[in-house]
């Protein structure tokens, strides 16, 4: 099997579903397209992106037409899935960027009196927390840890973390109710005011 040429390890997955000719290719290429597309993105997500591409050419086999060879498909499917990864990044950065200057833009409209009755509102309800919910949920909010980080510094499972945030912040559109619209906004603000 290793002596065929990608041409025809591509007309036996193409024609009969060759699952060695596909595992074949695979290995033959796996590597090689992750070090290029490391060229665009991280280890990690070039990793993932090639995994993608591959699954792709085993599941549209059927109806994939290949013109050119096969490595310059390859090649241009992982160039391109990592120019649309980096798209959707400097999309998403640009909307959490937006964001930012909104919520400092509606900060600044505020009454100042009303910001700190709100505050003291917040902190108030946070302190009436038990101790292990304020725990998870300040680790989250205010050091940006993730769910997993919590869990590992903790010693506690992603689900009790989980669970644990969702209690407070149920408890909070209880407390706060009169705010719920500006909430978002005072915990975002509040975040960064604790960086």
């Amino acid at each position: 099997m290793y002596q065929y040429e990608d041409k025809e390890l591509w007309e036996r997955i193409r024609r009969i579903s060759d699952r060695k000719a596909y595992d074949v290719l695979y290995l033959r290429y796996f590597a090689v397209l992750v070090g290029y597309g490391e060229l665009f993105v991280s280890h990690h997500e070039a990793e993932d992106i090639v995994q993608k591409v591959l699954l792709v050419l085993w599941e549209k086999r059927s109806e994939l037409r290949i013109r050119g060879t096969l490595s310059s498909y390859l090649f241009i499917a992982t160039r391109n899935s990592c120019l649309d990864q980096l798209k959707h990044v400097a999309v998403r950065e640009r909307a959490m960027s937006d964001l930012r200057l909104s919520v400092i833009d509606n900060a600044a409209d505020w009454n100042s009196y009303q910001f700190e009755e709100l505050m003291s509102l917040l902190q108030r309800s946070l302190s009436d927390l038990p101790e292990e919910q304020r725990v998870c949920f300040e680790m989250n909010r205010l050091q940006c840890k993730t769910y997993r980080e919590i869990a590992r510094e903790l010693g506690i499972s992603e689900k009790t973390v989980e669970y644990r945030i969702s209690q407070v912040l149920k408890k909070l559109q209880v407390d706060l109710a009169d705010y719920l619209p500006l909430l978002p906004i005072l915990v975002t603000y509040w975040t960064f005011r604790w960086k």
